[in-house]
């Protein structure tokens, strides 16, 4: 190998202990138990021992080979900056990475927060895997960080009584803090393989950052950490390492110890857990505040993977036995550091659950009946591992991480103050579900900001605390009030707070008459007092709501080509809702009758309503012709007959015209007695008989400029294009502020076609669904929401789900997701 790869890993590795050369066969004797010490998880040695043997050996074979090795253990031995080094030396030198060292450097730069080039060595990696399913996760869950997103934020500093070692696991009590650390002070000093750091003790710091040994009765020679304490500070359990023989990798046992204190204010000697055990590791502790129940994590066998959540209650001096949280909390990977506060939500770690990398915090409300973890999100997170929380008495959170920051690049343990700093929100209509712009949000009594124009906003922290409310107001709504332990709960979950404020809203149906079927019609509304006018669309039930103003008189119209239009009015004074339904009729076949006096052609006063009926019905349906044909009875010559029916239809005709109905929208015909209604020609009738006989008659003979008038909603309410009408949570269709959701599908196996990709509100209403074809891409229209569920599915099996809000959107009203299934 170049001399120059020797050169750039002799610097990455900072030192080493020089040998003479040694022979083929101890190298060979040696990399063996350097196999075997990787495969115990003995990474420190290994890497130790990897770097000799690179400056021993003169085969560059070789030196490639154990350079790989000793990126794969700084990898794992949480040190990826030097991984990376070591990695991009090699890359310099043209060593090809593939397979499982493709994936290690990818999980160096995830570590370190290199998300993108982690995805690309992530996607080098699935070629050459002897686990693709294990790459492939990784790179959904790289997309899965890409759109979470960033609803509360935070001030994160790490705490002036770090050490240069490892500092973890806050836990308050008293004035000031419990912790553990492996500093100067500790009581042992023997040293981990693992990491080859100092034993770990429980330490305290007072409020002046004054450090100390715990307790020489709890902390030993071995390791103690990850410590609980009840409320009145009278029993504390924590973990210890097993003094018993080690299992066959060389690694022990952790279990929990309990110490109470007696009469005289002091430390008992701590006793065994009861379900501790030399056979698996038992650690962990978290004591509720009044100790009757200890929340732990264990290893023990009947689990559902790597390390579970378990907890037992106490009785006396008895612990029941443990009870498994379930698939709820726990994974097949590991979950560990529970913590449970005194809102009885419960803290805890996991890498099995995706997340930034490595451990990440999650939260799970344990006074729901099916709770569901929620990601804690940056900066409680990072692409390190993040553990061990605590909060003390006025809510400031507190942290434990080994992230990489400006002041601390080592990767140790170290603890961070976590404050709140500002939260975001958003005030939506509460029918609707649209978020609403320039709404008042106060705090208590005092305004503190408005929604913007999307309708979002922020709070600075210092203005709130969990005995405030939070309100929405707006003219012509009723307001929205969210108590402080409502909000808390947003922001506990990292979500927006939701206000909600309502308008009244007015609802109902359009159906056919005849048919009863729902009826694709366009619903006009006119405000009485300002003359403003806006349209409503029913669904495909028939179904149609729109938000209205308190105390106002508002006329409506359905109309539908092709359909007589009908008409209602509606006051919403002292109603929130109220209902008006429309029985539309089709026009095809329906006719009109007028009446005559023997002999008559002028327009008697009961004509004359039917006549005005007429009118009503040519005003109200514009687009229509019709033909206005008078009928006489049978006596009388034929010819005479003919001429009457002429003048009747003529004045039925002028009598319409005169009431401002267009002559181009009419004309007239007499047909004498040729189209008798009863014939009377070869019996004697009744002169209620020729009564019927002598009429005048009005039906539709055509379209007058349809499409003109319904303009861009003649296609869409005849049915020709159903695209452009959108329907959104209350059925109501619409056509203003659409938004497009586009996207293309991701799978290991490629098969992406015959996915339903729907796309839900924040009630779960379906607002629009399509199904891909072989290339996987979608792209959905919907209505303008706050907050949508994208979700993916295949034979009835839900498989992904991503919620998005509308501030996703760009300037476009389109979000573009890759979506890995």
């Amino acid at each position: 190998m170049k001399k120059l790869l020797t050169v750039l890993l002799l610097m990455s590795f900072g030192h080493f202990i020089l040998a003479q050369r040694i022979s083929d066969v101890e190298i060979k004797n040696k990399e063996q138990r350097l196999e075997q010490d990787m495969e115990d998880l003995n990474y420190s040695r290994a890497l130790e021992e990897y770097q000799k043997l690179f400056v021993k050996t003169e085969s560059d074979e070789l030196k490639k080979e154990y350079a790989l090795k000793i990126a794969v253990c700084y990898e794992k031995v949480n040190k990826p900056l030097n991984s990376i080094e070591v990695y991009q030396k090699l890359l310099e030198n043209d060593v090809a990475l593939e397979g499982e060292y493709a994936e290690s450097y990818g999980d160096a730069l995830f570590v370190a927060g290199h998300y993108d080039e982690a995805s690309a060595w992530y996607q080098k990696a699935l070629d050459t895997s002897t686990d693709r399913q294990q790459v492939y996760e990784k790179i959904k869950n790289i997309e899965d960080i890409r759109n979470t997103p960033k609803n509360i934020f935070y001030d994160v500093s790490a705490v002036s009584f770090n050490s240069e070692l490892d500092d973890f696991g806050p836990v308050p009590f008293e004035n000031g803090f419990l912790f553990i650390s492996n500093r100067k002070g500790a009581t042992g000093n023997k040293k981990s393989a693992w990491d080859g750091k100092r034993y770990l003790d429980i330490f305290y710091v007072d409020s002046a950052d004054t450090v100390s040994n715990f307790s020489k009765k709890l902390n030993t020679n071995f390791h103690e950490g990850s410590a609980s304490i009840t409320e009145n500070g009278d029993m504390i359990a924590f973990t210890r390492t097993s003094r018993k023989e080690k299992d066959e990798a060389g690694v022990s046992t952790i279990q929990i110890y309990i110490s109470e204190k007696n009469d005289k204010g002091e430390w008992d000697k701590p006793y065994s857990f009861i379900w501790n055990s030399d056979d698996y590791s038992t650690g962990h502790p978290s004591l509720t505040l009044d100790g009757s129940r200890l929340y732990f994590v264990s290893d023990k066998e009947g689990g559902i993977g790597g390390t579970d959540i378990y907890y037992s209650d106490r009785s006396g001096d008895s612990w029941s036995s443990p009870i498994l949280l379930g698939k709820d909390v726990n994974t097949e990977m590991d979950e560990k550091f529970p913590f449970i506060n005194k809102k009885n939500q419960l803290f805890f770690s996991s890498n099995g659950r995706g997340g930034y990398g490595g451990l990440d915090f999650f939260m799970q409300d344990m006074n729901q009946p099916t709770p569901t973890p929620h990601h804690l999100r940056y900066p409680l997170n990072s692409s390190f591992d993040d553990f061990g929380g605590g909060a003390n008495s006025t809510g400031t959170a507190y942290i434990s991480s080994n992230r990489i920051t400006e002041l601390d690049s080592s990767m140790n343990d170290n603890i961070y103050e976590v404050v709140i700093n500002k939260f975001k929100g958003v005030v939506i209509d509460a029918f609707t579900r649209k978020p609403i712009p320039n709404v008042g949000v106060m705090i208590n009594d005092t305004r503190i900001t408005t929604s913007d124009s999307s309708g979002y906003f922020e709070i600075d922290k210092q203005y709130w605390t969990e005995k405030s409310q939070l309100i929405a107001s707006l003219s012509g709504y009723t307001a929205d009030t969210l108590s402080g332990v409502e909000t808390a709960k947003f922001i506990d979950k990292n979500e927006l707070c939701v206000l909600e404020i309502a308008q009244p809203y007015v609802e109902g149906y359009v159906k056919d008459t005849v048919s009863m079927k729902a009826v694709r019609a366009r619903i006009t509304i006119t405000e009485r007092h300002t003359g403003e006018k806006f349209e409503v669309y029913p669904d495909s039930t028939g179904y149609y709501r729109f938000a209205a103003k308190p105390e106002t008189f508002y006329d409506m119209i359905a109309e539908k080509p092709k359909f007589f239009s009908r008409r209602a009015a509606v006051n919403t004074a002292n109603n929130m809702v109220s209902e008006r339904n429309f029985d539309v009729r089709e026009i095809q076949g329906q006719r009109i009758r007028i009446y005559y006096d023997y002999d008559r052609a002028f327009i008697r006063d009961d004509a004359s309503h039917a006549l005005d009926t007429v009118v009503h019905v040519l005003s109200y349906n514009p687009t229509i012709k019709i033909e206005l044909s008078a009928h006489t009875d049978s006596r009388g010559s034929e010819k005479y007959n003919f001429k009457l029916s002429e003048r009747r239809a003529q004045k039925a005709y002028e009598y319409v015209v005169s009431k401002g109905i267009s002559p181009e929208r009419i004309t007239y015909k007499g047909y004498g007695m040729t189209r008798p209604v009863v014939d009377c020609f070869d019996k004697e009738c009744t002169e209620e008989e020729h009564q019927l006989n002598r009429r005048t008659e009005f039906y539709v003979t055509g379209y007058f400029d349809e499409e003109a008038y319904y303009g861009e909603d003649y296609d869409e309410l005849e049915g020709k294009n159903q695209g452009f009408l959108m329907v959104d949570t209350d059925g109501e269709m619409m056509r203003i502020s659409k938004r497009n959701i586009t996207g293309s599908l991701a799978t290991l196996e490629g098969q992406l076609s015959g996915y339903e990709v729907t796309i839900k509100d924040d009630q779960g209403k379906i607002l629009n669904t399509k199904t891909t074809g072989s290339d996987g891409v979608f792209n959905i229209t919907v209505e303008d929401k706050y907050k949508y569920s994208i979700e993916v599915s295949k034979d009835g099996e839900t498989i992904k789900k991503l919620i998005v809000t509308s501030n996703n959107f760009d300037e476009n009203n389109t979000y573009d997701v890759l979506l890995y299934l």
